[in-house]
């Protein structure tokens, strides 16, 4: 199976998320709500080769590390529009700075995700990602992966075939290392609005210890570890 049969067959029937309007105090309701869409995530990448061609020990810390940077991708992409009860719920769950940030970035994916091989591809360049992607200091995060070297080479085959890939779809060269370099540009901005929320939620370990077990391990501590690649 292909990465791209492998992402329509897992994730791209998900039902609209989320369903009801999150209130100012329920965070952990709003993640439990989206565990189910993050769970097609992993379904996907447990079909990809090159992911389960690596321990176990490096998938989870490459799912943990890469966790909020390719769900905001995923769960927008996934959309048609952007249905009411998802703004009234960042709206709630958080600051109003954050919110707009978050809007901004829906919005530049919204202009990506026309063209799913895109997405797909960035969704595996930023997961085979094993540099530090969160707001966090501890071991869990810092670790680096045990097969470093085989994780680059797959990161580089996949942004390789991005690169081909947009060649096909520009008029020439230069316009091809335009639109790869607005790409990067997007990458980054989105990359720092995470770590922004990413910290933001640090701050309630309370609403983190009411999420379900999924969610629970992207945020581990050190005496949980509640993912299962078997």
């Amino acid at each position: 199976m292909n990465i791209f049969h492998a992402y329509e067959n897992h994730c791209r029937n998900q039902k609209t998320y989320p369903i009801i309007k999150h209130s100012h105090t329920a965070l952990h309701s709003f993640f439990n709500e989206y565990s189910p869409v993050h769970q097609s995530l992993i379904i996907f990448l447990k079909n990809i080769p090159q992911f389960n061609q690596i321990s176990i020990d490096d998938r989870v810390r490459l799912l943990r590390n890469s966790f909020g940077f390719i769900n905001i991708i995923h769960a927008t992409a996934v959309r048609n529009e952007v249905p009411t009860s998802l703004a009234e719920s960042l709206s709630n769950v958080y600051t109003s700075s954050i919110t707009i940030q978050l809007f901004q970035c829906i919005e530049r994916i919204q202009m990506l995700a026309h063209d799913m091989i895109i997405i797909r591809l960035l969704l595996l360049i930023i997961t085979f990602s094993s540099g530090s992607l969160r707001n966090r200091n501890d071991i869990e995060f810092n670790d680096i992966c045990t097969d470093s070297l085989s994780i680059f080479a797959t990161q580089n085959r996949f942004v390789e075939l991005l690169w081909k890939y947009i060649l096909t779809k520009s008029s020439d060269e230069i316009q091809a290392v335009k639109f790869f370099s607005k790409l990067i540009q997007f990458l980054m901005y989105l990359l720092n609005v995470h770590i922004i929320v990413d910290g933001y939620i640090n701050s309630f370990p309370q609403e983190i210890e009411r999420m379900d077990a999924l969610m629970q391990s992207m945020w581990p501590s050190p005496h949980k570890n509640t993912l299962n690649f078997k």
